[in-house]
């Protein structure tokens, strides 16, 4: 169950969205068109989440490997998808760490892409949900993507307090 609960909160790194920065770097929509190879991926997850009688508390790193994934996007429609494979390493709180193979980069698959203000704004098709990146740096060949969520929620059914961030480095 909690490793079902941290490939969650990992996932919700890549689903949702929230960063502050005041990079303003110069890409056009022109500049991304093209394949992308995954070159590095990593960050950290921590999350308090109380639910009637179930509590969990998440601390873990993560960072990819083994890494055969590309993204492509394309421009005229602004359409992207995803291929290949990588492998999430997870360190936990414990220093127990869990490896999974993965063919996904969480909800990145495949739909709409649009850059505004300074984000990468990806939209899944299936299930509608963006994702907003913060374009960090840009090269030509080289583009490193940051993503940060801050999430404190309190509802009927529990609480939740969430603190993840998200480095990705794409590189033709």
């Amino acid at each position: 169950m909690k490793k079902l609960l941290l490939l969650f909160i990992s996932t919700l790194l890549f689903i949702s969205c929230s960063d502050e920065s005041d990079n303003n770097v110069d890409v056009n929509q022109s500049d991304l068109v093209g394949t992308w190879n995954l070159t590095k991926l990593e960050g950290f997850n921590k999350a308090d989440v109380k639910s009637g009688v179930f509590s969990t508390n998440i601390d873990n790193t993560f960072f990819g490997k083994d890494y055969n994934f590309t993204f492509n996007f394309t421009e005229n429609p602004n359409n992207y998808y995803t291929d290949g494979s990588f492998t999430l390493v997870t360190i936990d709180k414990d220093d127990q760490t869990t490896e999974i193979s993965s063919n996904t980069a969480g909800n990145l698959v495949s739909g709409e892409w649009k850059i505004e203000n300074n984000k990468l704004v990806i939209t899944n098709k299936t299930t509608q949900a963006s994702t907003e990146f913060t374009i960090d740096s840009f090269e030509t060949n080289k583009l490193t993507l940051k993503e940060t969520i801050n999430l404190d929620q309190s509802n009927d059914h529990g609480t939740s307090k969430i603190n993840s961030s998200l480095i990705m480095i794409l590189e033709k």
